[in-house]
Formats: C-alpha cells, sequence, structure tokens
C-alpha cells in the first residue's frame, strides 16, 4: 500500500534530453512534471499562482485577472522558463515524435462549461504559456475545469496546436 500519496517517483526524476524534469527551487517543484514514454514526453502544468502574501483578494477587472481569493491563472517566471526549456531539449531529440501537454485550465475560447468555476488562463491565446507552446511545435493541450468537452484548434496559421477540454 501507498499510504493513502501517490508518488511519481519512478515516472519522473529523470532529465528529458538534459533539462530538469521538474521546475526545482520554485514553488512548483512539486506540482509540475515532464515524464516521457517511449515517443512521447508529457508535461504537466500547475497553472494556479498565488498572488501578493496570499490573504488578499485579487481581482484586476480590467484586464480580467484574479477574482479567485489570492489566486491567478498564469504559467510565468521561473516556472515559464522551466516548462520552455523542457520544451526546446525535447525538440532537440528527435526520437520524441509527440508532446502533450496537460493543466487544469482551458486557454482558448469560448468552452462549453457546466457547473464550473469558469476560470481561464490569463491573456487566453496570448498568453506567454500558449505562445511558447505554439514555438515549440506542442501538438495538444489537455485542460479540464468545464466538466463538458470542446476542441479547439489554435488562430496561427503555422501551428497545429489543438486544444481539448475532457472534463
Amino acid at each position: 500500500p501507498n499510504d493513502g500519496e501517490y508518488l511519481f517517483k519512478d515516472l519522473i526524476g529523470d532529465p528529458i534530453t538534459g533539462a530538469p524534469a521538474r521546475p526545482y527551487r520554485t514553488p512548483f517543484e512539486g506540482s509540475s512534471f515532464a515524464y516521457r514514454f517511449r515517443n512521447v514526453l508529457v508535461i504537466s502544468v500547475d497553472a494556479f499562482r498565488t498572488v501578493g502574501n496570499g490573504d488578499a483578494d485579487y481581482i484586476d477587472r480590467i484586464n480580467g485577472y484574479g477574482g479567485e481569493g489570492s489566486i491567478t491563472c498564469d504559467v510565468s517566471g521561473d516556472h515559464l522558463a522551466w516548462f520552455e526549456n523542457i520544451l526546446k531539449a525535447a525538440r532537440s531529440d528527435p526520437s520524441i515524435k509527440h508532446i502533450f501537454v496537460e493543466s487544469h485550465i482551458p486557454i482558448i475560447q469560448p468552452v462549453r462549461t457546466q457547473q464550473s468555476s469558469g476560470q481561464f488562463m490569463d491573456d487566453a491565446d496570448q498568453s506567454a504559456f500558449w505562445k511558447v507552446m505554439n514555438t515549440y511545435g506542442v501538438d495538444i493541450y489537455f485542460a479540464g475545469d468545464v466538466h463538458s468537452t470542446t476542441s479547439s484548434k489554435t488562430k496561427e496559421s503555422n501551428s497545429s496546436l489543438v486544444q481539448i477540454i475532457s472534463s
């Protein structure tokens, strides 16, 4: 038995073509990770970032950010640098044929929603996170939260990135 805790140590830990599989020394080192299975790289990203000291309500109504206490939805700073480093490493390895990214939050809008918080990534498909996925040719971005299914294709003509919302 695993005493109630699921650990990824068997899957995660080995660098991906030299890049660390976790964003070490960031608040996300225990919740974002990358792992490889054969010719597929899967990257799971925690996109919930605490803003300020964590006890204030954060909301920027003009830009549509926040509104969830002291949490905003983005991937930025050292977390984004780690993510880009993993993608760059994967694209330098010809044996990695597919890259899938998963996170909780939809990016491209609109999506079908049902009994959902309705959270979305700050800056949507203009976010640095989305742009990095396009730059490095991520195949599919999986998300959830909305309790309904929607598939969307990126607007960029030179990209084949697809968002699939499935729960």
